[in-house]
């Protein structure tokens, strides 16, 4: 009966691989795409680190053109990302780049989530293994970019941004609890607001071959600790 399983599975992931092969011939062609059809690749994903062990999960793309018709409208592209290992690291990410018609409208989605444990040794460069102390990272973000085409190749835009982090001491009594020295020891947020201001040349998003982009968002935070609000700004 195993043997019909793993058959089964071979089957499978050798339809699988073809399909992908010829989504790839077809991306890497010099022949113009006249159907401009929307197109879904899933992708497994694998990977190993000292950190996280074995990591292993599913990943996908999905692309297509809000107006088929119009040679020049950019495609819009929206990615995958989900991975566990085996030292229960979690990883979830969705990220979206969509055009609208004639390109009027271009709006940046990105979801992510991890779960990361780690040991902990103490701050300072005295840190010793007697005081390992087993933590949970679990780190929540999120963002959100919408621009108007202004003037001839600019977009001029808002975003939006939050970030959650948070920390779990899986060992009652460890050094992250009991260290007076460690402050905000839940974690913290930030959440922010601002313009953005972008200017591209480029002749596709996705495989240009000439022009170029370049973007400055100007952004202004609001960090929240415990009982601590800061508020900066940043231009990146």
């Amino acid at each position: 009966m195993k043997k019909y399983y793993l058959i089964i599975l071979l089957a499978l992931v050798s339809g699988s691989s073809f399909a992908q092969m010829k989504l790839i011939r077809k991306m890497l062609s010099n022949e113009k795409d006249t159907t401009r059809k929307a197109s879904f690749l899933p992708l497994p994903a694998f990977g190993y680190s000292q950190e996280t062990g074995f990591e292993f999960g599913v990943g996908a793309i999905y692309s297509f053109y809000v107006d088929r018709k119009d040679t020049l409208n950019r495609s819009s592209n929206f990615a995958l990302n989900t991975t566990y290992s085996t030292k229960k690291t979690a990883n979830f990410m969705l990220k979206g780049d969509m055009w609208t018609k004639g390109n009027k409208y271009h709006f940046i989605g990105d979801i992510r989530f991890k779960n990361q444990p780690f040991n902990f040794y103490g701050i300072g460069n005295e840190a010793k293994k007697i005081d390992e102390d087993k933590l949970d990272q679990r780190v929540f973000k999120t963002l959100f970019d919408a621009e108007m085409n202004t003037l001839p190749k600019a977009y001029t835009g808002v975003s939006l941004g939050f970030e959650n982090y948070h920390f779990i001491d899986k060992q009652a009594g460890g050094i992250y609890t009991t260290n007076p020295q460690i402050l905000d020891k839940d974690g913290g947020s930030v959440a922010w607001i601002g313009a953005s201001q972008s200017y591209d040349t480029r002749n596709s998003n996705n495989y240009p071959t000439k022009g170029f982009s370049a973007g400055q968002p100007i952004n202004m935070h609001r960090i929240f600790l415990g009982e601590k609000v800061l508020t900066a700004r940043r231009l990146k």
